[in-house]
């Protein structure tokens, strides 16, 4: 079957165009082109002019009126919803029974918007619990939509998809993989986290908003340069390798480098914690395979190495994509193969082995399996509306009511019985439904609370959550940068005019009185454009 994968990239759009049988690739070419800021909005979620410059470079290069192919995209990582609950049985069965109540709990959104799967845990890399530890994993139904319409536009029936970093754990097919294992995929603006089993079973999954980006940007304003200077300089440097011979320039680049890949480690550290914290295990050493350009930096791996080493023992190293070839036909006549893990990984999903192991998401899916449940429960009913007509209506209708009446006063004076010596604070006078609720209300209280104890309010996802709410939705702006450092946050900014940018910034000095901006700056991205700057101290709201 052949096929066409897109990767929407925060740097450049990539496509790889491929045939797959079996579990047999065979690469047939490639094509990159550079992407703006318009072409995404959210967390880097392409927005309909990216697709549209897609589909030009695919017709441009007459990959669309050749044999018709398959289209298929990736979803962004960064909209993934994770969480971990636990169980004190190990039936699947009535884990799926009460499932959704209990994550219904656990989330910041209605459980009917989102689509999700779950997975029990067990094996290596788990911490032995006589509870059962479920991995759930949620994507917004609105955002699938969207992703299903732009592919409907290159074919009628659109294959099931993944998120990106979900599709990772397909490039295991190189590896000689042990027990628990990692990949680290340094991108430009993001770099995705997988810990995984060696059958390929998600253990944790996580998108750091690190990457490439940041160092230039670093070393385009601690040595004052333009950012393209700063990427070839980047490109050139082995300044982390303190093995090599460093000059007094070499020793500055350093300096700033370092300041960066020290904020991904502490983050990184973060996370590690996490998962301990959820019920995982993590071995001593985990082998932790990095890909991507970033991954070439002389000295990152090691740096990274050495600032976790107190609190865990990594073992960083280069992932081996020539044990692809095998696999993948004509891999070393793609260009940039340090850009190409997406792709690949895309495609290694689709291949037998691999693609029932890939968790794929499909709203037009899902309305179907939501139809067949409602037809099975018609059916159901029919069958009993049957059974009643054809067998002792009569007797069978007063046996019926006669025991579920029975059934139901002995399990309400159980219930109520059981509440009562629990002291909870409920109307036991009220029916069972409204009971129900009262405790459900009760569950999603101390959820929140404790959510809220737990939150870093400091965090760059809490601040541009809070940033995101106090601005008015009638007002234009367009964020073309979002830079948090320990001390402060840089803001740069697109509006429509002076009136825009007075409520902007009334909006966000409400939050951060300390706010100052920059003066209104002419920009083309748009008619009556206009730029500028914000900056506040990241000290907490009100601050």
């Amino acid at each position: 079957m052949n096929w066409i994968f897109l990767d929407f990239g925060s740097y450049r759009f990539k496509a790889l165009k491929a045939s797959i049988e079996g579990n047999q690739v065979e690469l047939e070419s490639s094509l990159s082109f550079p992407c703006h800021p318009e072409f995404f909005e959210g967390l880097d979620f392409p927005t309909s002019s990216a697709w549209a410059a897609m589909s030009v470079q695919l017709h441009e290069n007459n990959w669309l009126s050749e044999e018709q192919s398959a289209v298929i995209s990736q979803l962004p990582g960064s909209y993934l919803e994770t969480r971990y609950l636990e169980f004190p049985f190990n039936s699947p069965k009535k884990i799926d029974r009460v499932l959704e109540m209990e994550l219904e709990s656990q989330i910041p959104f209605e459980i009917e918007k989102l689509i999700e799967k779950h997975h029990l845990l067990k094996g290596p890399g788990v911490r032995e619990s006589a509870s059962a530890l479920v991995h759930v994993i949620s994507y917004q139904r609105e955002l699938i939509r969207k992703y299903e319409k732009e592919l409907k536009a290159f074919q009628l029936s659109v294959p099931a998809f993944s998120a990106d970093t979900l599709s990772l754990p397909s490039l295991r097919l190189g590896l000689e993989a042990p027990p628990v294992f990692a990949f680290l995929y340094f991108g430009h603006r993001k770099t995705h986290w997988v810990l995984m089993q060696q059958s390929g079973e998600v253990l944790a999954q996580r998108v750091f908003w690190w990457g490439g980006e940041l160092l230039i940007r670093a070393l385009a304003a601690g040595l004052q340069i333009s950012n393209e200077e700063a990427e070839a300089v980047l490109k050139s440097t082995s300044c982390l390798d303190r093995s090599a011979e460093t000059s007094d320039e070499d020793l500055v680049r350093r300096e700033l480098l370092e300041t960066q890949v020290v904020q991904f480690a502490n983050l990184f550290r973060q996370s590690l914690k996490a998962h301990l914290q959820t019920g995982l295990d993590i071995p001593k050493p985990l082998p932790i395979f990095v890909m991507g350009g970033l991954s070439r930096l002389a000295g990152l791996q090691s740096l990274i190495t050495t600032k976790l080493e107190g609190d865990f023992e990594l073992q960083l190293q280069d992932y081996p994509i020539e044990n692809l070839t095998s696999i993948c036909r004509n891999l070393d006549s793609l260009p940039e193969l340090d850009s190409t893990y997406g792709l690949l990984a895309q495609a290694l999903s689709q291949t037998r082995s691999q693609k029932g192991r890939v968790f794929h998401f499909s709203e037009s899916g899902f309305q179907l399996q939501q139809n067949i449940r409602r037809i099975k429960g018609q059916g159901l009913s029919l069958l009993r509306k049957v059974a009643v007509i054809l067998i002792a209506p009569v007797a069978y209708l007063i046996f019926s009511l006669s025991m579920d009446r029975l059934e139901q006063r002995q399990l309400e004076t159980s219930v109520r019985g059981f509440l009562q010596e629990s002291r909870l604070d409920l109307d036991l006078e009220a029916s069972i439904s409204d009971i129900i609720n009262q405790l459900r209300r009760m569950n999603r209280t101390r959820v929140q609370m404790q959510s809220f104890l737990e939150e870093d309010e400091l965090s760059p996802l809490m601040i541009l959550t809070g940033l995101s709410r106090a601005i008015p939705s009638r007002v234009k702006v367009d964020m073309n940068e979002f830079q948090v450092t320990e001390t402060q946050v840089n803001l740069d900014l697109d509006t429509d005019g002076s009136s825009s940018h007075l409520t902007i910034m009334s909006s966000i000095q409400s939050l951060y009185p300390n706010a100052s901006s920059s003066e209104l700056r002419a920009c083309d991205r748009f008619p009556n454009c206009q730029n500028f700057k914000v900056q506040f101290p990241r000290q907490g709201s009100g601050s």
